[in-house]
């Protein structure tokens, strides 16, 4: 009786963890892996000077990756990015938003950027650049999506443009639960 009150649990604990029933991960964005380290996509400022990685670390970030022009499905990236920072509440302090520029801005995408987004980070990288580091998980440049990237500068998660806004903050306010770190 003895024996068996030991090897009962172990018994059933290792039928459990080969052969049990294991659910699928409840998150809505895509992990991504591996993960592409933020100085891999060689940001610089407007001014064309590398950002030291001391700068981009520290914080949890979205990220959204703008061309020459912003489309409806940008301004809308862009726009929900905006909104789920806002929706955090009191963890919005522990989350930024940077907005990374593959090329020149157009007036139009300018002038938005300069009424709407002026409290984000801007970074500039070239197409080549970002086509390169995204490569593994898509073939055109990264925009209408948001990315997370950690405090260590780590950019592991990608939402897609249909992921709704309120999903994205459930996702991230978990995140933000668990994390040990930012």
């Amino acid at each position: 009786m003895l024996m068996l009150t030991f090897a009962v649990p172990i018994s059933a604990a290792y039928a459990y963890f080969f052969f049990g029933d294991h659910r699928s991960t409840s998150n809505h964005g895509d992990f991504i892996k591996p993960v592409i380290d933020i100085v891999d996509l060689q940001l610089t400022d407007e001014n064309n000077n590398p950002i030291p990685r001391e700068e981009l670390t520290h914080k949890w970030r979205m990220l959204f990756v703008v061309g020459k022009d912003c489309n409806d499905a940008c301004n809308k990236g862009l726009y929900h990015m905006r909104q789920v920072n806002i929706a955090l509440g009191k963890n919005q302090d522990r989350f930024q938003h940077m907005i990374i520029h593959a090329e020149a801005m157009s007036q139009g995408l300018a002038k938005l950027v300069a009424t709407e987004y002026q409290a984000s980070i801007h970074a500039y990288s070239s197409r080549e650049t970002l086509l390169k580091m995204f490569s593994a998980i898509q073939t055109e440049l990264p925009s209408s999506s948001i990315y997370v990237m950690d405090p260590i500068g780590n950019i592991m998660m990608k939402f897609d443009p249909e992921v709704s806004p309120k999903l994205i903050l459930k996702d991230l306010n978990h995140l933000l639960k668990v994390s040990q770190i930012g």
